[in-house]
């Protein structure tokens, strides 16, 4: 399934405010027939080359929205509860590290700090965060280089194995990257120098191939092959349980349309990709649209929901 496309818009700046709603409206289409009938009877109707970039902007998004069926409403994460018994010292252990003393609880979340250390995970959020302030980068280690791809891999796997992360359920965009530096000695500036400070790995969530909202692992391997930094975001993945149907495509198309329009911003291009996305009931398939606009102003995106 393909998941993501791009769309350049070559618009003329065009006046849609007037066609600006609220996020009451059933449909795009109510929303725009209704705020239009009421310009008209105050005496002010909406131009036609308003209307036109309306048209144009509808004829841009569904060419950029992928195709998607009924299959996203029949998949699954991993099952069971990766952090239901998970603890600072297995945390710290995964890390190659010792846990601080005496931890912070409120409810699912604890954390616990020293001079040197901290750890943080809330079970409810699918969260986990560790960090040493003493596995920096390492000026005494010649070349000032990286442990390179594969040992940073490794360090990372072993320690998301260790918490037994389930990164393994499906496909995962992964990403590697060396973060570099310059340094010089004290007071000559003539002799800087570029160091690699780090190793980034970076491990994106899919589901079935489709990516998971703001659910994702980040971590840092020091030039002494030391996990120095992690952040984990890997909630428990389940569909809101009242998903049986999929939305008309048509139908989606106009709320996205109705919610561009209502920000009274000209698009420049439209990216748009099927994600799953999460609500308070469970993750939702939906269209998640990003909306450039003219320099200056701020891009924006807005998900609209597949399903129903």
């Amino acid at each position: 399934m393909k998941t993501n496309t791009t769309i350049a818009l070559g618009m003329s700046a065009l006046t849609i405010a007037a066609f600006a709603g609220t996020a009451s409206a059933d449909t795009a289409t109510e929303r725009i027939v209704s705020e239009r009938a009421a310009a008209i009877s105050e005496g002010y109707a909406p131009s036609e080359a308003a209307l036109e970039a309306m048209e144009r902007m509808e004829i841009a998004l569904d060419a950029a929205t992928p195709d998607y069926d009924v299959s996203l409403l029949s998949v699954a994460g991993e099952s069971g509860d990766w952090m239901a018994t998970l603890s600072l010292d297995q945390i710290a252990a995964a890390a190659g590290d010792i846990a601080p003393s005496s931890p912070a609880i409120a409810g699912e979340r604890v954390e616990a700090t020293d001079e040197i250390r901290g750890i943080k995970f809330d079970r409810d959020k699918g969260f986990v965060r560790y960090v040493s302030t003493e596995r920096g980068f390492d000026f005494q280690s010649s070349p000032r280089l990286g442990v390179g791809r594969e040992r940073s891999l490794r360090v990372v796997f072993e320690a998301l194995d260790e918490l037994e992360v389930p990164v393994h359920e499906g496909q995962t965009d992964l990403d590697v990257a060396e973060v570099e530096m310059q340094w010089a000695p004290v007071g000559d500036d003539t002799q800087r120098a570029t160091a690699t400070r780090a190793t980034m790995v970076t491990l994106e969530r899919k589901i079935a191939g489709v990516p998971v909202v703001d659910a994702r692992i980040r971590a840092t391997v020091s030039n002494r092959g030391e996990l120095a930094r992690m952040r984990v975001h890997w909630p428990a993945f389940s569909l809101a349980p009242e998903l049986s149907e999929m939305r008309d495509r048509q139908e989606v198309i106009e709320e996205a349309i109705g919610w561009i329009v209502a920000q009274e911003e000209q698009p420049r291009q439209i990216a748009s990709r099927i994600v799953f996305a999460p609500t308070a009931r469970g993750y939702v398939p939906s269209l998640e649209v990003h909306i450039g606009v003219d320099e200056g102003n701020t891009p924006f995106g807005i998900a609209v929901p597949l399903a129903r």
